[in-house]
């Protein structure tokens, strides 16, 4: 059998190094999964002396910091090979190996991460993205927001998965550091009060590169979205889960005239509806909106009609409607789930450039007779039916 040729080995390898930073799957372990995609780029790099120089390229414009260990190691190489600092793009800063017993009471396994500004700030000069896993940060220095921002002012894609911190302002603090922000995902950030404190919070800085926030299975959101509402006018894509109804939501999404996509999920909370919440919505300032993908359960959803009807001479061309459990799995009774739906399927069949909407069900089996949920929408044949997905 012929030998691959080279060129074709560092194809792969680039596909290799794009797949290392892409988010992770929501449900997975992101440091083990970050890890996992380092080293991949290592083994790529360990097969022979062809494959040598692509996986080192790569390689080189990363570092994975887990350990105070390796801060201190990184940091003295870094400083003795200015060089090699000047190519580095990508930082990641994970909790250490497990295993562990994790405890929110203690942070005592990332407290070595505090030291990451003080080490690194002035030592990579053309940072671009940085990814923060699984730390415990409730009690950060206030000295940490006065150094950190000369790191993190070249930084245009900030990742955060499972972080502690003590409350909502801190947080707002830690975003209001990266003035260059052009991509942010926050999933799973804890507080442990919801009370809002301004202590060591920086003047925060307009936003006007920022396309795209992702804000996902995290609670207490009133501040973050009261922080974006008066500098992110230049927002592309938004997706959040409402575990509560944020009257700053629908503030921010009169902020919004150049947004493309909108992505919302609604929880469900024991003794929480949103269907007076979704209602009230205005989407009347998105200009720009080509994709609306809601995730409620259904009486939730047909509320969507009211700000449907405010989108005069909209762009809108796709929606995604994810029907949660306990909702139109087994039509029983489609005259029952009907005249919620009536409306909405009205405000549907009045855009005119709507090309597709697709129903996510749970676990369809049969024919669902989604021509009498929505019946217009179901004769322009823009109707498609696929199962529920849990997670994005």
């Amino acid at each position: 059998m012929s030998a691959v040729p080279v060129e074709v080995c560092e194809v792969i390898i680039d596909y290799v190094a794009l797949e290392s930073t892409a988010p992770v799957p929501s449900g997975l372990a992101p440091q083990y999964q970050f890890r996992r995609r380092y080293m991949d780029l290592v083994y790529c790099a360990l097969t022979c002396r062809a494959w040598l120089p692509r996986s080192r390229y790569h390689l080189s414009t990363r570092t994975f910091i887990n350990s105070r260990q390796k801060l201190e190691r990184t940091t003295k190489f870094l400083k003795a090979n200015p060089s090699m600092a000047a190519l580095i793009r990508d930082l990641y800063i994970c909790s250490p190996p497990r295993p562990y017993v994790y405890d929110h009471d203690s942070h005592s396994f990332t407290h070595w991460t505090h030291l990451i500004a003080l080490r690194l700030s002035g030592i990579i000069p053309a940072l671009n993205k940085l990814v923060l896993v699984d730390l415990n940060w409730r009690f950060l220095h206030p000295s940490f927001f006065v150094v950190a921002p000369q790191l993190t002012s070249t930084v245009t894609t900030l990742w955060i998965y499972s972080l502690s911190l003590s409350n909502p302002g801190r947080l707002t603090a830690l975003l209001s550091m990266f003035s260059s922000l052009q991509n942010l995902d926050l999933v799973n950030v804890i507080f442990d009060s919801a009370r809002r404190s301004d202590s060591g919070l920086r003047k925060a800085a307009d936003l006007p590169n920022l396309q795209r926030v992702r804000l996902k299975r995290t609670v207490h959101l009133e501040s973050v979205l009261s922080w974006l509402s008066p500098r992110a006018r230049s927002l592309r894509s938004l997706a959040v889960d409402v575990h509560t109804p944020y009257q700053p939501l629908r503030e921010l999404l009169l902020q919004l005239p150049l947004l493309s996509e909108l992505h919302l999920s609604f929880a469900r909370s024991p003794g929480t509806k949103f269907d007076d919440f979704i209602g009230n919505l205005n989407f009347s300032r998105l200009h720009s909106l080509h994709s609306l993908a809601v995730r409620a359960e259904n009486d939730s959803i047909a509320a969507l009609a009211r700000p449907l009807s405010t989108m005069n001479g909209a762009a809108l061309n796709t929606v995604a409607l994810h029907l949660q459990p306990r909702m139109i799995t087994v039509y029983q009774s489609v005259a029952g789930a009907t005249p919620g739906w009536a409306s909405l399927d009205e405000e549907l069949s009045k855009l005119a450039k709507l090309k597709n909407i697709t129903m996510h069900l749970k676990a369809p089996e049969g024919d669902y007779p989604i021509q009498d949920l929505l019946p217009r929408a179901h004769k322009r044949g823009i109707v498609n039916v696929t199962p529920f997905k849990f997670e994005e």
